[in-house]
């Protein structure tokens, strides 16, 4: 098993100053052996020019471009029908690989075949390299998990596919649901793990960057809160695979991921979408029963719909929110959090060596 090539597909889509740090991230890779596979969805801007100053200075990319744009989900399933090598990647155009990924990722496969994937844990991070969070920074168990074990803990938390060394036979195996945009990649990690072992570790292998260009940060509750819902059904369909407890416990700690907060009815209600306010109050009852967030929520939905003014004062919840939030990021950099991963700000930049 030795120079067995990787394909790292970047799907891109008018970010080309940010594509290149990401390709750039991709060649100084210590695992040589890759092909870095540029999927352009019609950007129309000097993405090109990027890319082929790129292929000018590394032979192992290559680039094409759709001659229109055939949307997000598209652009991914066509560039992962053309993975024709034994491992593979994805790499969002604005995050970031850091070079020991595919090496540490590779040895990890190499020992434990069966594994469908291996993955190092990405950072959160802000433009500005604040820390926001760690993905699988909640797992308690690493190295090669079995399935009963390694789904459970991707349920609770999910870990971003920037810092995943796929084998390339799962794509053969039909479980990408590319019908859920939102958290396509995690519906199809889990999918994963309900069925094979995986190799977990906990040293960092890429930056996911939170900004607000993201489709992450974009995404609306009420989407995402459905997408997560598709997650449920279909994990619904895999009792073949796993015990009923398992199962168990997978539905629960997906459902506890969509538990709605008087933050998110907050905000529905500022943006005066009363109807939408009211289902998600529904939703939350019929999950939850009554308890004391529910009879907050249901007083403060009433309020509003009762009398419109009051507008005004979840206008001001929501800007105490945000303020609340920038603080807390700011503090954030002092926390034990940005000390342990502050230092890999660093590859933010261009020129990190």
């Amino acid at each position: 098993m030795t120079n067995l090539l990787i394909t790292t597909i970047i799907p891109t889509f008018r970010r080309p100053q940010l594509l290149k740090r990401a390709i750039t991230s991709v060649i100084r890779q210590t695992y040589p052996h890759i092909l870095i596979c540029v999927y352009d969805n019609a950007s129309g801007d000097e993405t090109k020019n990027i890319v082929q100053e790129c292929m000018n200075q590394d032979s192992r990319i290559s680039y094409h471009c759709h001659d229109q744009n055939i949307g997000m989900m598209e652009n991914y399933k066509f560039a992962l029908s053309q993975v024709k090598t034994p491992f593979f990647s994805i790499l969002s155009d604005d995050d970031i690989q850091f070079p020991w990924l595919y090496e540490d990722a590779l040895q990890a496969l190499k020992k434990n075949s069966q594994c469908a994937f291996a993955f190092l844990t990405s950072i959160f991070m802000s433009p500005q390299g604040g820390v926001l969070g760690v993905s699988g920074s909640r797992w308690k168990k690493f190295g090669v998990l079995p399935p009963s074990d390694a789904a459970l803990e991707m349920a609770k938390d999910s870990i971003a596919p920037q810092g995943v060394l796929f084998q390339s036979w799962v794509l053969e195996k039909g479980l990408i649901d590319f019908s859920n945009q939102t958290v396509w990649d995690w519906d199809f990690l889990l999918q994963l793990a309900i069925r094979y072992p995986i190799h977990a570790s906990p040293k960092p292998g890429a930056i996911f960057l939170v900004h607000t260009g993201s489709f992450t940060h974009s995404t609306k509750f009420a989407i995402w809160f459905q997408s997560i819902q598709k997650i449920i059904s279909r994990v619904n369909l895999c009792s073949d695979f796993i015990s009923k407890t398992s199962h168990d416990d997978i539905i629960h700690a997906l459902n506890f991921t969509i538990r709605p907060t008087p933050r998110k009815i907050a905000s529905k209600l500022d943006e005066k979408n009363i109807q939408q306010a009211i289902l998600e109050l529904a939703r939350y009852r019929k999950q939850y029963g009554i308890n004391f967030i529910t009879i907050m929520l249901m007083a403060v939905v009433k309020l509003r719909e009762k009398c419109p003014p009051t507008r005004y004062l979840f206008s001001i919840m929501k800007m105490i929110f945000a303020t609340t939030r920038k603080f807390s990021q700011s503090f954030n950099k002092s926390t034990s959090l940005q000390k342990t991963y502050g230092k890999y700000a660093k590859w933010l930049q261009n020129e990190a060596s």
